[in-house]
């Protein structure tokens, strides 16, 4: 199926819309471009460029560009095939290998994994249409999947992440132990339980323990629902660029990150992945009621699952209505056509109308501090809004004494420059494929909520920062805003090689092939067991050393004291062992304040965090700057130590 014939558009002949958005895309660009002077923001400084060089990009192929297949010719046949698909094997094998003689996701690790994405990025982009196998590809492409993610898991003692601890010890056992939901009564996931459910049912149906059960189920689960952006974008898409999309989906550093963290939000993106291949579905099948069923089903389990995902869903059913209503009453009025000309597509309205009652009577029953947790939101953003200003960003504390910030870090530029280059290489074909289906698809409506859809998520996750708004907790938007734009980036490459000669063609897709994958898996985000940059950024996983002495220090800390630690090992006190546990203070000498404190080895070199006049700082402690030469050694592993005052 071609693109015109899936979207029912076919290219304006009164407006170029493509040329029209890249020119604005060009002037947007310029205008933000003098942020950077008044913002550190690594986003600030690099998306003004990306997104103008993706503008330009589009308007000299459009100018200059031949519009034809020639890279085909050059591409690789089914010997050359089996040779990419051997070594790919060859280098799965080599990830474990790795792993298992390091004990851990190394740097040696990371550069393996970077080798094999690049490989199966090579076997999409280089081997001929004939030679291309794309069921043996999306095996690969799931079982590099798999490894990224099960390695770490299999090798990290405990959990990843935080909001995990949580979840499993607290919400599932207590789920558990009671025999109901009655134990997480006080809970938000009172009304949402559909996670802790299925870690309590698998734990109970294997006879094993709840990070078993969750890792045998969700954490298979998470990967595997990868083939849903194929199955999407083959609908619309040849196989090659499907598979682009799904490789791209499954190395993106945030898409990574909750296949490590497994909590709510990981099967709330699977949800999400469901509701948009239901949505394309209908669009394909002529609105079949098993595809509505299909949107509907999954949109109820994100509702049960998680309110921030049920939130996203909501967003994106509200945009597809927007854009169909755009469609129907406004177009016609502009371009003076019918309106019977514009393609039905998806019931957006309908579907959201079904939707969002649910959505909003679950919100209502979920407690959340003591009151429901739809009006304590409204309350929460209102109070947010209130306070908003321009580029009112949260930034480190400026006025350090000398004794401070001799210990205080900050993440240096080059290595932010580095953490970001996956996803700006996404954002700048992401862009051009936007620029492409508006040239190939003007009057049809799915590819336009995906546009809409990926811009209204770029301004909740690097817009809305820039006011100090963060109530929508945006860092866990990238992998729902991923979605759309790995479609739209495939799109992007596509039409890069159809307009551009085939050597520079083969330039763009190596280029994309060699850093893409190994920048996206060596990001923080994707990272979150054990950073490659572990001196600048947090590791959300800890050692055997550090939860057998969390255990301990649980055990003989006295119950009415609060106990201080760095960020995020405090976290576990909180979460895991129900203390009451704080972030380490800093005081003006460079020394740690309080009574019952906590060190770890880790501080000494790790990119963990302290408070300093009442903000959150990066530091790098010595033993002897937490646990003062005055105060007492309860307890001490050599990983974690344990210091009072007399």
């Amino acid at each position: 199926m071609s693109v015109s014939e899936y979207f029912g558009g076919i290219p304006s002949v009164d407006l170029r819309l493509d040329t029209t958005a890249a020119g604005v895309g060009l002037l947007l660009a310029v205008a933000l471009f003098p942020l950077r002077f008044y913002v550190s923001s690594v986003f600030v400084g690099t998306v003004p460029l990306v997104l103008g060089a993706a503008s330009a990009l589009y308007l000299v192929t459009d100018r200059y560009g031949s519009e034809h297949p020639s890279l085909e010719a050059s591409r690789v046949g089914a010997a050359r095939a089996h040779q990419l698909r051997a070594a790919t094997v060859v280098g799965l094998a080599g990830m474990v290998f790795v792993t298992t003689l390091t004990g851990g996701r190394t740097v040696a690790f990371f550069a393996v994994a970077g080798l094999v994405g690049a490989l199966l990025f090579a076997q999409i982009t280089f081997v001929r249409r004939e030679a291309l196998d794309p069921a043996l590809v999306l095996v690969q492409i799931v079982g590099f999947t798999l490894l990224v993610r099960w390695l770490a898991l299999a090798t990290t003692p405990g959990l990843i992440g935080i909001d995990a601890w949580v979840h499993l010890p607290d919400y599932a056992a207590s789920v558990r132990g009671s025999g109901g939901l009655g134990a997480i009564a006080d809970s938000q996931y009172y009304s949402a339980p559909l996670y802790h459910l299925l870690v309590v049912g698998a734990a109970e149906v294997f006879g094993s323990s709840l990070r078993t059960g969750l890792y045998a189920t969700l954490g298979l689960v998470v990967p595997l629902s990868v083939c849903l952006v194929y199955y999407t974008a083959g609908q619309s898409l040849s196989a090659r660029w499907a598979l682009f999309a799904t490789a791209t989906f499954a190395v993106a550093d945030h898409v990574v990150r909750w296949g490590l963290h497994l909590i709510p939000t990981s099967m709330g993106l699977v949800f999400f992945l469901g509701v948009f291949y239901g949505v394309s579905t209908v669009y394909a099948s002529e609105r079949s009621g098993a595809a509505y069923g299909f949107v509907l089903l999954f949109a109820f389990a994100t509702v049960l699952t998680h309110q921030l995902s049920a939130f996203v869903v909501l967003l994106f059913l509200t945009v597809g209505t927007v854009v169909q209503g755009y469609l129907r009453f406004v177009a016609p009025r502009v371009t003076r056509s019918r309106a019977a000309d514009v393609p039905a597509g998806v019931n957006f309205a309908a579907v959201l109308l079904v939707v969002a009652p649910v959505t909003l009577a679950d919100w209502s029953l979920g407690p959340r501090e003591g009151e429901a947790f739809l009006p304590a939101m409204v309350e929460s953003a209102t109070t947010r809004l209130g306070e908003a200003g321009f580029l009112d960003l949260a930034s480190a504390s400026g006025g350090s004494t000398a004794s401070v910030a001799s210990v205080v870090t900050h993440v240096p530029r080059s290595v932010q420059l580095v953490d970001t280059i996956g996803f700006l290489a996404l954002l700048l074909v992401t862009v051009v494929g936007v620029f492409a289906l508006l040239r190939h698809a003007s009057l049809g409506s799915l590819p336009l909520v995906w546009i809409a859809a990926a811009a209204v998520m770029l301004l909740v996750t690097l817009g809305m920062p820039l006011f100090g708004l963060y109530f929508l907790l945006p860092t866990r938007w990238y992998a729902f805003m991923y979605v759309p734009m790995v479609v739209l980036a495939a799109y992007g490459m596509y039409h890069a090689e159809i307009s551009l000669s085939a050597r520079q063609a083969a330039a763009l897709l190596v280029l994309f092939a060699l850093v893409f994958p190994g920048a996206m898996l060596v990001n923080h985000s994707a990272t979150r067991d054990a950073p490659v940059n572990e001196d600048a950024y947090h590791r959300f996983a800890f050692s055997q050393g550090e939860l057998d002495a969390a255990e301990t220090i649980a055990t003989v800390h006295p119950t009415d004291v609060a106990i201080a630690a760095d960020d995020p090992y405090y976290l576990l006190f909180r979460n895991r062992h129900v203390m009451t546990a704080d972030p380490l203070e800093l005081a003006s000498d460079g020394t740690a304040t309080g009574t019952h404190v906590v060190y770890r080895s880790h501080l000494a070199t790790g990119g963990t965090q302290v408070r300093y006049d009442d903000e959150m700082v990066r530091a790098q402690l010595p033993a002897t700057s937490v646990c003062r030469p005055s105060m007492d050694v309860v307890y001490t592993n050599g990983d974690v130590t344990y210091c009072t005052a007399p």
